[in-house]
């Protein structure tokens, strides 16, 4: 996470940066280092459960800073919050990143798919396809390109994510 912030985008106290997956265990890894850095953190979980989570988890983390995922006024949202600024840097961690998280962590095929099944509940892949690219990095192949889709839920988060984009001065993926 140091990394990431730190050298690769070289973020400066103040500056905003929103977590996609705060709840995660690489998601709390960025916020932490935020918040060290004295960044300003924003994040988005999937449910309040989560969000009570981040809540508990990082105090420091204002209650209107944390979004749910998939709504759609997100944007609207971030742009009223940050008075029309937008984000400065934008962290989407995907769930194949945390499947190579887990890899390092030498969790099996099963335990990674119900830690991820529990990070992002109802908004997960189903288990075969986990299966398939806990077994791509395992094998060693561990670029992350996927095959495009035309889920529409899929579409619909590349859409939100775009809108995001446009209200960043960077990302990091």
């Amino acid at each position: 996470a140091y990394y990431s912030l730190v050298l690769k985008a070289a973020v400066k106290a103040t500056e905003s940066i929103l977590v996609h997956g705060g709840h995660s265990s690489m998601g709390q890894a960025f916020l932490a280092v935020a918040i060290q850095l004295e960044l300003v953190p924003y994040t988005t979980v999937t449910n309040t459960q989560q969000k009570e989570f981040i809540r508990t988890r990082f105090p420091q983390i204002l209650e209107s800073n944390i979004y749910k995922i998939y709504d759609k006024q997100l944007p609207m949202n971030i742009m009223k919050e940050t008075k029309a600024k937008g984000i400065d840097i934008i962290l989407k961690l995907e769930q194949k990143a945390h499947i190579k998280f887990c890899i390092l962590l030498r969790k099996s095929g099963t335990e990674t798919f119900q830690m991820i099944q529990q990070a992002y509940g109802n908004y997960i892949k189903s288990l075969p396809v986990y299966f398939e690219w806990h077994s791509r990095f395992r094998s060693g192949k561990m670029a992350m390109k996927d095959e495009e889709r035309s889920d529409l839920s899929r579409a619909q988060a590349r859409k939100l994510w775009t809108e995001l984009g446009n209200l960043c001065v960077r990302t990091i993926r």
